[in-house]
């Protein structure tokens, strides 16, 4: 009687999973959004359905075609290979891309398409569309980084560059006036070093206090950042200490060769 019982209870479960199926598909066809998602999640978990990611990936697709709101999280399987679909950075820029140009706009959906453009990861490598993406990331950014991205490769495409060079921020800060690319330039003096970024390769400055204090004076002037206007005297302060170290060598090189004369 038992045996029966269940038997009855797992046909009952049975019928009542495919009439839910059957009626979240029906739904879905005429363009439900909701419940392509919910027959998506039955894939998934392997609810009702035997799991099945393909099937998981079609429905939830389809309900990103419907309703944007979806389209970040089908973009983010894309982008990191996960649930065993392959990695696809064309298609992850692509719905990257629609959720960013959407009402849902974000900092991290737009910051992704930046960074996908600025280096040519499964797209051309282009600043001017990077940028324009960095700038909509900006918009939600509390923190700086981004928007500081975005002032980058705003200062190198003001150089008429497609790439982090000293030349290209020169031109930038000297000729456009542009005083992101005269504070990157003399901090890359200041350190000897490229930009610290990883989103953008550059190349690295000499070491060069004289150059670092000169750029600091200039991004002052344009933008009167404090920052900038600090390290002004801070650059300022360390080329005295090295010319009066310099000074003292010297004196004491002097003194020491006297002596020697002195004791001959």
């Amino acid at each position: 009687m038992i045996r029966v019982m269940l038997c009855f209870i797992i046909l009952a479960i049975s019928v009542l999973a495919e009439t839910e199926l059957e009626q979240l598909t029906q739904k879905c066809d005429n363009n439900n959004s909701s419940a392509c998602q919910d027959i998506a999640l039955l894939y998934w978990n392997g609810k009702s359905v035997e799991k099945d990611m393909q099937k998981y990936m079609e429905y939830y697709t389809k309900a990103c075609d419907l309703r944007v709101s979806f389209c970040d999280h089908i973009a983010e399987i894309y982008w990191d290979g996960k649930c065993g679909i392959p990695k696809d950075m064309i298609k992850a820029v692509e719905y990257y891309k629609r959720y960013c140009n959407s009402k849902y706009e974000d900092l991290e959906t737009c910051q992704k398409v930046g960074d996908a453009y600025a280096k040519g990861d499964g797209v051309p490598k282009d600043y001017k569309i990077a940028l324009e993406y960095y700038n909509k990331a900006c918009k939600h950014d509390r923190y700086g980084g981004i928007c500081l991205r975005a002032q980058i490769l705003d200062a190198i495409l003001d150089g008429d560059g497609d790439s982090c060079t000293i030349s290209v921020l020169e031109k930038s800060c000297n000729i456009r006036r542009n005083s992101t690319a005269c504070s990157l330039l003399a901090g890359m003096y200041w350190k000897g070093k490229g930009l610290s970024e990883d989103f953008i390769p550059s190349e690295k400055a000499p070491k060069d206090l004289d150059k670092a204090h000169e750029y600091f004076v200039k991004a002052c002037a344009i933008e009167k950042n404090v920052l900038d206007c600090h390290y002004v005297n801070t650059t300022l302060e360390e080329k005295k200490a090295l010319e009066a170290n310099a000074t003292t060598n010297q004196a004491d090189r002097n003194s020491t060769a006297n002596g020697y004369n002195d004791a001959r």
